[in-house]
């Protein structure tokens, strides 16, 4: 799941929360779909910006609560929620945020040097091979297919330490498929390759035996280690994110 940056925010009961808590935490938990009619009353009386609404993604699930006196409140989509209603869609994928997760969270800092927050997104091939030839990165320039465009084909990202670009990641479009990643040195060890894999909800990374140290890490963060190739489109909705070696 996409991280918002440290200074995001939003409100619930007249109370303001750290939003980043929320996405970090609910990247686990299980997506349901949602009729768009129980959500709509949260866009009453609400100006969007056309262009956020244009370009938000209502695939991406949202994030919600059961609040007892109102229903369905949304957290965290409220752009993709707008844009599933243009498209006149009967539902959403969203994840349900337990409600006691407010006292938990709601007197967490939002600056913590020693766990910092990272936001991850999008960007285009050719800042991705700028940023890492500046670590003597070189990656193959892979052909465009016949009517296709750069793009369709692999999801290009970074992650950002304030305005700081800490890490890179590099996916089949589409398939979640991790092909690529790099953390500079300085940067390893403090979470910012669990928080590309984490916010790009990666469900398959295929590496050789031998990186062993590869594999451990992916371990760590919640991968199954299988030798069989099986179809990862649903298997992680059943087990899990898997590292295959071969």
């Amino acid at each position: 799941m996409y991280q918002e940056g440290s200074g995001s925010t939003f409100t619930h009961d007249g109370k303001e929360y750290p939003l980043d808590p929320f996405l970090k935490r609910a990247a686990k938990l299980p997506v349901k779909q949602l009729y768009i009619s129980k959500l709509k009353w949260n866009l009453d009386g609400m100006t969007l910006d056309p262009v956020r609404v244009a370009q938000a993604d209502p695939s991406v699930p949202i994030l919600f609560t059961m609040d007892p006196k109102w229903g369905y409140v949304i957290i965290d989509g409220t752009h993709r929620l707008a844009k599933a209603v243009q498209e006149k869609r009967y539902s959403i994928p969203g994840r349900e945020i337990p409600y006691s997760w407010f006292a938990e969270i709601g007197t967490v800092s939002m600056e913590d040097a020693n766990n910092p927050t990272y936001t991850v997104g999008k960007v285009t091939r050719e800042q991705a091979f700028e940023w890492l030839s500046q670590y003597d990165q070189r990656r193959p320039e892979f052909p465009v297919q016949p009517g296709s465009v750069d793009g369709e084909e692999r999801v290009y990202a970074f992650a950002w330490h304030g305005d700081e670009v800490v890490g890179y990641a590099c996916l089949l479009n589409g398939q979640r498929y991790l092909i690529d990643m790099f953390v500079p040195e300085s940067g390893r060890g403090k979470g910012v390759g669990r928080q590309l894999i984490d916010s790009l909800l990666v469900d398959l990374v295929v590496v050789r035996k031998s990186q062993t140290d590869i594999i451990a890490f992916l371990k760590a963060v919640g991968f199954t280690l299988e030798n069989d190739f099986v179809n990862t489109k649903i298997y992680r909705k059943y087990h899990g994110p898997k590292v295959h070696a071969y």
